[in-house]
């Protein structure tokens, strides 16, 4: 939750409020289902990470965990959703393995750098606000996702202006049909019919260690 407090209820039968910084995580196993809604006049602002789940985990019941601002774990400028970075680890009890996931705040100027540990194949950031500058000068802007599908080595970024994004790695998971998306919950969002990220092709990203960038910009903001 980046802005504003959501009102939930879920299929776990569990019910409250999740203001911003805070994490709302569902397993849905065999089915289950999410409701929310804004829980104050502040416009809500999310990003929804989906991650397909193993044949195992789809005939298991659904869960649900809720995780407070001030329960994320910090290193620094990066916040701990899954996975781990540095000393700070996810607070999520039924977190997939294999799969890190951040959010990261910058300073105009500030410089922050990533490598994926052994094993995770794919790399991914989507900018909240602000934009990003690679080593190789490409800009990543408001509204987009740069994806680099060869994550060996070190991704060095640098803010422009002061900046907020995610930042997700993991293993190829061995289907060809997934994606994953981020919808910033916005009335300009709703009109566009969201921001989902459909891979055109696996080969479009085997290699790449320049960043890909995949996702149109949402209406009412130009990169400059």
């Amino acid at each position: 939750m980046l802005n504003g407090e959501l009102s939930y209820e879920d299929t776990a039968g569990k019910r409250g409020e999740v203001s911003a910084g805070g994490i709302e995580w569902m397993k849905s196993g065999n089915g289950g289902w999410l409701e929310g809604h804004a829980a104050s006049g502040a416009p809500l602002r999310v990003f929804q990470l989906w991650i397909a789940l193993s044949p195992s985990e789809t005939s298991s019941a659904a869960e649900s965990e809720y995780i407070a601002p001030q329960e994320l774990e910090l290193d620094g400028a990066v916040g701990v959703l899954l996975g781990q970075f540095g000393r700070a680890r996810s607070r999520i009890r039924g977190a997939p393995t294999g799969t890190n996931y951040f959010h990261v705040r910058l300073e105009d100027g500030q410089r922050w750098s990533y490598a994926a540990p052994d094993g995770h194949n794919v790399t991914w950031l989507a900018v909240d606000r602000g934009r990003l500058r690679s080593q190789q000068g490409e800009r990543v802007h408001w509204g987009q996702i740069a994806v680099f599908g060869d994550s060996r080595g070190v991704i060095e970024m640098q803010a422009d202006g002061e900046t907020s994004f995610v930042l997700g790695s993991a293993r190829r998971y061995p289907i060809r049909s997934c994606w994953a998306s981020t919808r910033p919950s916005r009335p300009d969002a709703a009109r566009a019919g969201g921001s989902f990220l459909r891979p055109r092709d696996r080969s479009d990203l085997v290699g790449a260690r320049r960043p890909v960038i995949m996702v149109r910009h949402l209406p009412g903001r130009n990169a400059a």
